[in-house]
């Protein structure tokens, strides 16, 4: 058996990461090198909560029409949805989802997510 890592995030967040259409993860803290290196995989697991602020960003951000395709999909049950490789942590990053003075946990599109 292999063991793979997870992150966890509240939905809406985990489909838009899923989709492709926020490429990070915004954390206050840099996955400890033990446990996360650049080139390893990880699933994106869709958590129980749901951020309704969240998805009134992301309607706003990424528009209404891929907005609504993505969230369109958000299941209720707490779910893995898809697989991305870690490139790294980037402490600036120009995106409108990435909140000032946080650094992002970057899964970019080189192999990207895949939804499972």
């Amino acid at each position: 058996m292999v063991a793979v890592r997870a992150l966890t995030l509240w939905q809406p967040w985990a489909s838009v990461v899923a989709a492709g259409a926020k490429l990070v993860e915004n954390r206050p803290w840099k996955p400890a090198a033990s446990l996360l290196k650049p080139g390893e995989r990880f699933a994106i697991h869709g958590g129980a909560k749901y951020d309704e602020l969240g998805r009134a960003a992301a309607i706003s951000v990424l528009g209404g029409d891929a907005a609504y395709g993505i969230l369109s999909r958000v299941g209720k049950a707490p779910a893995v949805l898809a697989v991305a490789t870690y490139v790294g942590v980037v402490e600036r990053f120009d995106d409108p989802l990435v909140p000032a003075g946080q650094g992002a946990w970057f899964s970019g599109r080189k192999g990207g997510s895949s939804p499972t």
